[in-house]
């Protein structure tokens, strides 16, 4: 005997007989699947990444700040909530809104006269536009182990470095220790994230990161994470991983020290790549930023500058004073 789940069908001669009101549910309940799925591809080709930061206002106030990356032919940005909890004093998670800050920048380094053709500008090329969006929050208490975070869904189908990307989602998070010190800053940015490098060209990449109450700092290269309730981290392609997370003809050289990192890139590629920054105040953890960002290599006939030497010698690195000036 042959069965069918779908209710009200006849079998005759292994023919199936829908109703008139059948076949119009069944219509509308493709075409609601069929909205769904375009909706669902659309949200996953707008975020390319972003850091959340945090400066101490006064007691347990911090104003928190998320720069978000987007690419510019995806949707519209989403209105941002923020998330902080603290799993060793049991509190959380807490919601608040943020708004944006400033106006929106585009960010990807694209030549003036190409300008116009920007997909931030109503053009077909491939460009990045920053928004910032700022909250202040009140934390309820002192504990080790605060976390500011924000979550979506979905990457970039377009990833070529993570495993089925489409369907995994983006996740910025800071932590903040403000039992051990009470009254920390973050560390902070001076350079975005950079978003396009040329395939077959050298490239050193240095985020002029930097914390303004002096504290040591430590970079690490990890997975990017996406969030279940909890972080999770992504799962690379074969022949990816959190330290070599791109292709390249040569090892990608990196600096705990200083998070400079340098890469010569062998093909066209998106690739994600998740860096950690853990600051330490007289030897104790007291908080970390991870900035997750995607790197797309394009072919370019571009040659990039080189600095040949200062002051007439070989030496391309000169140390300074705030004040005096350089030449």
């Amino acid at each position: 005997m042959v069965q069918t789940p779908l209710s009200g069908f006849k079998l005759q001669n292994m023919k199936t007989y829908l109703t008139k009101t059948q076949v119009t549910v069944l219509r509308l309940t493709f075409s609601l699947m069929l909205i769904i799925g375009l909706f669902s591809s659309a949200k996953a080709t707008h975020i390319v990444g972003g850091e959340i930061t945090y400066k101490w206002v006064s007691g347990n106030t911090y104003l928190v700040t998320l720069n978000y990356y987007r690419d510019c032919s995806g949707i519209a940005a989403p209105t941002l909530t923020l998330n902080y909890r603290s799993f060793g004093c049991s509190m959380g998670p807490y919601t608040t809104s943020m708004s944006q800050t400033g106006a929106t920048q585009m960010v990807s380094p694209i030549c003036p006269s190409q300008l116009s053709n920007a997909s931030c500008n109503g053009g077909t090329l491939y460009s990045v536009e920053k928004i910032t969006y700022q909250a202040t929050v009140t934390l309820p208490a002192n504990c080790s182990d605060w976390w500011f975070y924000y979550h979506e869904c979905c990457r970039n189908g377009a990833i070529t470095n993570l495993s089925n990307p489409s369907s995994k989602g983006s996740y910025l998070s800071a932590s903040l220790n403000n039992l051990d010190v009470p009254f920390n800053n973050s560390v902070a940015f001076n350079v975005d994230p950079v978003s396009i490098i040329s395939n077959g060209v050298t490239t050193n990449l240095n985020w002029a990161s930097y914390d303004i109450d002096g504290d040591s700092l430590v970079y690490e290269l990890i997975a990017p994470r996406e969030y279940n309730g909890f972080p999770v981290n992504i799962s690379y392609t074969s022949g990816f991983t959190a330290q070599q997370p791109m292709a390249v003809s040569s090892a990608m050289l990196f600096d705990p020290a200083t998070g400079d990192m340098e890469v010569t890139p062998n093909a066209l590629q998106t690739a994600v790549v998740c860096m950690r920054i853990s600051e330490y105040r007289n030897g104790v953890y007291i908080g970390r930023v991870n900035r997750d960002f995607q790197i797309a290599v394009i072919g370019s006939t571009n040659s990039p500058p080189s600095l040949t030497g200062i002051n007439a010698t070989n030496d391309v690195v000169i140390s300074g004073c705030p004040g005096d000036p350089i030449t």
